[in-house]
This record gives structure tokens, sequence and C-alpha cells, in this order.
């Protein structure tokens, strides 16, 4: 009797316990002291107080571009394309600027499930299938994508410039990397060059974990 006990206990000493808090949505997320924490992708980007996080329905008004790498919205995180996911979005008022004396920059981070017949095996992948999408939204892409690290992680930066539907001009990076079966974008749109530029280097601060 002690001896099958003492069995016991050390089978179960071996046997591999459940994960505890392993996140299974790309939703899995928290945003708290201008810091978005994502559990699924384990990074964290943090973000000035000029940087204001946007409602579902704020997200409905002011995206027009920012799309998913096939080609298909994803502003809401209710999903109008199936596996597809708004993950943040921040925009910020840029004052004296624009056609109407007021402008606006936006930020998103997004994924998309990729499924085994999508042909996205890679973030270049992404970046090609969004230029070719954004050819029909007044956008052009300049250069060819290229790979970047962030965060110890591999991207492929795609740059576009375009005008929105009121005729204003608009400068826009595209950055895609695929992590555990998704693709995972960040989006960048500015009024300006230089906007852009800093947008663009607030992203080497975000880290993985």
């Amino acid at each position: 009797m002690r001896f099958s006990l003492r069995l016991i206990l050390t089978i179960t000493l071996f046997l591999p316990l459940p994960s505890v808090g392993q996140s299974t949505s790309p939703l899995d997320s928290s945003l708290e002291d201008n810091v978005y924490t994502n559990f699924f992708f384990r990074l964290r980007y943090p973000y000035s107080a000029s940087w204001i996080p946007q409602s579902m329905a704020a997200i409905d008004q002011i995206h027009e571009v920012n799309q998913g790498c096939f080609g298909a919205s994803t502003v809401q995180a209710s999903v109008r394309v199936k596996r597809s996911y708004n993950l943040l979005t921040l925009a910020r008022n840029i004052p004296g600027q624009g056609l109407a004396g007021r402008s606006r920059a936006i930020l998103v981070i997004q994924a998309e499930e990729l499924a085994s017949d999508s042909g996205i095996r890679s973030g270049q992948d992404c970046a090609a299938k969004l230029t070719e999408h954004l050819k029909k939204k007044r956008f052009t892409a300049v250069g060819d994508a290229k790979e970047v690290q962030l965060s110890g992680a591999s991207f492929y930066r795609q740059d576009f410039k375009g005008t929105s539907a009121a005729g204003a001009a608009l400068y826009e990076s595209a950055f895609f990397t695929v992590s555990k079966g998704y693709a995972l974008g960040f989006i960048l749109s500015a009024p300006n060059q230089q906007l852009r530029g800093l947008m663009v280097e607030t992203l080497e601060k975000m880290k993985f974990f």
C-alpha cells in the first residue's frame, strides 16, 4: 500500500501541469497608464498622453485606409471579417494642418488569423497583399517592403503615400510579422512625413516579453 501510494505521488510530480493564465485570444489585453499590453502576442506598447484610445463608434468614423492584409476592414473587434481583429486604435488631433486647419494621425494594431490556403507565410507576404489592396484606395507604395527588427522580432515595413477622401495628403507606414498563426500589423497614418517618422520611432519602445 505504501509502495502504491509512493508510486502514485512520484508519477503525479512528473506529470505536465496545465499552464496557468495562458492566453488563447488576440483580444486578451489591457490598457493602463498609457501602456497597451497584449497577453496573446506577449507585447507591450507604451504611448504618450497626446494619443487617445478610440471607441468602436469613433473607429468606424475615422478608419478609411487602415485595412487588413487581405484587403478587409479590421476596424471592429466584433469582427466584420471572420477571425480579423482590431487590437488598438490611437488617434491624435493635429491643429493647424489639413484642409480645414485640422487633421488627425492614427495608429492601429491589428491581427488576422491566417488560413492554410491564404498564401500568407510572412510579414513580407502581408505587406504585398496590403499594397495590392491600397492601389484601389488612392495610395501608392513608396519603394519595396524592407525587413526591420522591432524588439528582436522580424517585421516587414512598407511605406505609402496617398490622399484622403477630402483630397488631403496622407503618409502611411505598415509593419507586419507572422506570429502564432496570425498576421500581426502596426499601421501608422499621418498628414505629413515628419510626424509619420516620429510615430515610427515609437515602435522602438515596443517590447515582446
